[in-house]
């Protein structure tokens, strides 16, 4: 088994593309990449060019304006990432869905290499990149809603559900939302989805950031690492040793 990743954090305040051009990932590293899409927004969609006819439709068809934006500018950096990472051009990047909806290259010569993820909340756009192995990766915005303890109950293990419970007020809704993205994580880097249990595995603190999977009673391949951009938004990467 090789050595565990390291998580590299990546953040760009301004999208100076110019600047991205030589980027490169060792076999022992994760990028990930936080973008504030309001922020770049008009440099970011100078590339809607590179987008299929299909990919503009199925933004248009989302009936919100930031849900359409952050479609957009998803889809955009992605392929402008997986552009620089694979040495092809954006027009080479076709992506397809898998069964259960993750995303991944149509085969190319050189789709094998990198594997990746994103996902998207509020102003925050997230994307994950790593060399071969699977990974998933998830943000949300905190939210106050007082229904967190009813979704924990019905939908967590019972050693979370106990560690989530005891906590009151804020406290309780952040570690709500850190083992929420912590878990869904792990079901996008596996390819299951949301339809797989998520009361079949647990999440278990490992020491720092890192976190380990327990499926079914075993162990899993999979580390977890959960991440704060600021104060309202948690955000979890998991990926496989």
């Amino acid at each position: 088994m090789r050595e565990i990743p390291k998580l590299k954090i990546r953040r760009y305040e301004d999208f100076v593309w110019e600047k991205m051009t030589n980027i490169s990932i060792a076999k022992d590293e994760v990028h990930l990449w936080i973008i504030r899409w309001k922020d770049m927004m008009e440099k970011i969609l100078r590339y809607k060019y590179i987008l299929t006819r299909e990919e503009r439709k199925y933004a248009n068809s989302l009936r919100f304006y930031d849900d359409k934006m952050r479609s957009l500018i998803g889809r955009i950096v992605l392929k402008l990432l997986l552009s620089n990472y694979l040495k092809i051009s954006e027009e080479q990047i076709l992506l397809e869905k898998e069964r259960y909806g993750k995303l991944l290259i149509k085969s190319t010569s050189k789709s094998n290499d990198i594997k990746f993820n994103l996902s998207h909340s509020g102003e925050h756009v997230s994307l994950v990149f790593v060399y071969q192995q699977k990974v998933g990766i998830d943000i949300e915005k905190i939210r106050l809603f007082s229904e967190y303890r009813e979704i924990t109950q019905r939908y967590f293990h019972p050693d979370e559900q106990k560690i989530i419970l005891e906590l009151k007020g804020r406290k309780g809704l952040e570690t709500f939302y850190r083992y929420w993205t912590m878990k869904e994580a792990y079901v996008k880097a596996t390819g299951d989805g949301l339809n797989k249990d998520l009361k079949s595995f647990v999440i278990v603190e490992d020491g720092g950031m890192k976190k380990k999977v327990y499926d079914d009673g075993n162990l899993t391949n999979y580390d977890i690492y959960s991440y704060i951009t600021d104060r309202n938004y948690i955000g979890a990467v998991a990926v496989e040793r």
